[in-house]
């Protein structure tokens, strides 16, 4: 025997020792990874068109994942088992067969009813194999979190479409107004009559979709909750269908919460008449009540944005049609309704999910078509932080105390929309006041400037080309710092920033508004104003 096969001979047994080493490695790497791992063996056409694969082993956590066997799946095609299958994993398979080069793609598999992250890596030939991370939960948190944004931008977006047309209705019913107190034609006043019930009903929708823009103010106070929900039994008994049988199962021990009653009660007003919808031939309409401890994990599998910790929950079950799946992600939105032409806005559960985002709280949905939709409510149960009591304004429908005696009044009207100042203009005029005008903050500031000791009460519009109002009254502030100013806008009080609000506005009054109330406010405004015209002291 040579020295070299000599010294070869150890070299060869250590090499097979490593290789089955190896061998062992990866059979129980294969055998013990938490991710499914299958190895697959692409199949082609003649022409070399991939077609399908092959499966060669898959792992434990595979099987786990996808519930096949290995007994049953082993040395079949994938079309066989799964004929569902998209081309989609066939193409993408055989571009790391074909290149060699792994590749990394996120897909939903019909077959499995799942999300995948794959990471797909040559195996020699036209074998590969494949790493699969199921991301299903991921992505419904995903999805959660983007109908959330979807619907803030929604509002935003609604909120901007509302002032604008506050603006446009204001001249419409301002200038009808005015028409009629030209005309004593009885049939000719009742066609105005229509007009300015028309824009009236129009204005109370720009009003809905101003809430649903930014976190309206919402009046809060320590509410019972099951008494609350006792007397609303009795409404439902009155006024639903004796076929609906309504039944409360309250299981909250603390059931006092920081909420706007007001608006809870009217949500559950809606989901109920929605349930009533559901159920023509009659039903169940369960409503009950628990306290519940959200984790942040609970939370951010909803897709919520609130704080973990204690929450009162009212669920609203019913046993109705159900809503189909493809529209349950859309019943949250503005103007979405699967009720029947003029039978629904769309408006009711959009207004459901504002009133829940405004106490920060959560909602959900759970529905199964023919068996019926659950609506949960999770609202804080611990202090509130949200705001609590209307700031220094006014309710632009609030009466007050007219006096008859008006004295002589200069207001000075700054808007940018030239229609609405001259309505304005031919409105205070007809109160029986003086009106000057100015179409920017600019011109204002040169004419406050010349003439304030002469200008009794100045109403200006929130957003002007060249100044905000805020910016504006600070400058007016300035020159005369007893300034009376009406603040207007199409946008409600609510809505408006706070370092506006605060700054000290004598009224506000959102548009559109009546003559009445615009005469109203002045009156009220100008109570401390005190004026010498024509050698006469006038006092409001």
């Amino acid at each position: 025997m040579s020295a070299g096969s000599e010294m070869n001979k150890p070299f060869l047994n250590d090499s097979a020792t490593i290789n089955s080493d190896y061998e062992t490695i990866y059979s129980n790497l294969f055998n013990s990874m938490n991710e499914g791992v299958a190895l697959y063996e692409m199949i082609f056409s003649s022409s070399g068109r991939p077609v399908d694969y092959v499966f060669i082993d898959i792992n434990p956590a595979f099987e786990i994942l996808t519930g096949l066997k290995k007994e049953n799946v082993k040395g079949r095609r994938v079309l066989e088992i799964m004929p569902e299958t998209e081309k989609y994993w066939i193409e993408k398979y055989s571009e790391a067969v074909l290149s060699g080069k792994p590749a990394s793609f996120q897909n939903f598999s019909s077959a499995l009813q799942k999300h995948f992250l794959v990471n797909a890596y040559p195996a020699g030939g036209n074998r590969f194999a494949v790493i699969f991370t199921d991301i299903t939960e991921i992505k419904k948190i995903e999805k959660k979190q983007s109908q959330s944004e979807k619907l803030e931008a929604i509002g935003q977006f609604a909120g901007g479409i509302a002032h604008d047309f506050n603006n446009q209705l204001s001249a419409m019913l301002g200038f009808t107004e005015l028409l009629m107190l030209e005309i004593n034609d009885d049939r000719q006043r009742s066609y105005l009559d229509q007009i300015i019930n028309s824009a009236s009903g129009s204005a109370k929708l720009t009003k809905q979709l101003l809430s649903f823009s930014r976190n309206n103010l919402i009046e809060v106070s320590k509410s019972d909750i099951h008494k609350m929900l006792d007397e609303f039994r009795e409404l439902l008994h009155r006024t639903f269908d004796k076929k609906i049988r309504v039944s409360l199962h309250l299981d909250a021990s603390n059931h006092f919460i920081d909420c706007d009653l007001s608006q809870i009660q009217n949500s559950l007003l809606t989901l109920a008449l929605n349930a009533q919808d559901a159920m023509p031939e009659g039903g169940d309409l369960i409503i009950e009540t628990s306290n519940e401890h959200l984790s942040a994990d609970f939370i951010q599998s909803h897709g919520g944005k609130i704080s973990e910790g204690n929450y009162f929950r009212i669920s609203v079950s019913d046993s109705g049609s159900g809503i189909p799946p493809e529209e349950q992600n859309k019943v949250f939105e503005p103007f979405f309704t699967n009720k029947e032409k003029d039978k629904g806005t769309g408006m009711g559960l959009f207004s459901v999910y504002t009133t829940v985002k405004r106490h920060k709280g959560l909602i959900l949905l759970y529905s199964e078509p023919a068996r019926g939709t659950i609506f949960t409510i999770y609202l804080p149960a611990g202090a509130s932080e949200m705001q609590g009591s209307i700031a220094a304004g006014r309710d632009n429908d609030k009466t007050v105390i007219k006096n008859e005696n008006s004295p002589l009044l200069k207001i000075m009207v700054v808007d940018d929309d030239l229609p609405i100042l001259n309505m304005l203009r031919k409105m205070i005029e007809k109160i029986g006041y003086q009106a000057v005008c100015c179409a920017g903050g600019n011109e204002a500031i040169e004419l406050y400037g010349r003439s304030s000791k002469e200008i009794d009460i100045v109403i200006m519009d929130l957003v002007l080309p060249d100044f905000n109002g805020g910016e504006l009254y600070k400058k007016l502030k300035k020159i005369n710092p007893d300034i009376k100013c009406i603040l207007a806008s199409g946008f409600s009080f609510a809505s408006i920033d706070e370092d506006i609000t605060d700054l000290g506005y004598s009224a506000f009054i959102q548009k559109p508004y009546r003559l009445t109330e615009l005469q109203d406010l002045i009156r009220e405004v100008s109570g401390n104003v005190k004026r010498e015209k024509s050698g006469l002291n006038y006092r409001q």
